[in-house]
């Protein structure tokens, strides 16, 4: 299992987090990032063992023509579960990220959060990859 510890620490990463009350289904719809963005980590979690499926859905600011669920997340009997993307998924600076967590039954209660790394941008690094080409054309 991956280490989680270095993403919940990382003061540079926006998060964003939402609690339900018992057997309610909740959802969370993180802020625009103000500039080009990153989806790091969505954490979910209910106080019981549950059997749900938790969507996450890239909320485009084009409108709703161009949302996208981007992943399920699949809970059979459990209370806890993460989702750290295999791939960059790239936020233009007015997306969201919008999380829809179903109720757990009876005094089952959800909480659901996500880390965005607001400067991670499709062209960070870019800069250190050019400095070389730079340096000679000087």
């Amino acid at each position: 299992m991956p280490d989680l510890e270095p993403y919940l620490q990382n003061e540079e990463l926006d998060a964003f987090s939402a609690s339900g009350s018992a057997n309610t289904a909740i959802s969370l719809r993180s802020a625009p990032v103000g500039r080009a963005g990153q989806l790091m980590l969505v954490l979910v979690s209910y106080s019981s063992a549950v059997s749900v499926n938790v969507d996450v859905t890239l909320d485009s600011h084009l409108g709703a023509n161009f949302d996208a669920r981007i992943r399920r997340i699949t809970l059979s009997n459990q209370s806890d579960a993460f989702w750290l993307p295999d791939k960059d998924i790239r936020l233009a600076r007015k997306d969201q990220i919008l999380i829809e967590a179903p109720a757990g039954g009876a005094s089952i209660t959800a909480h659901i959060a996500v880390y965005i790394d607001p400067g991670r941008s499709r062209f960070a690094g870019l800069e250190a990859l050019i400095e070389p080409i730079l340096r000679r054309a000087r």
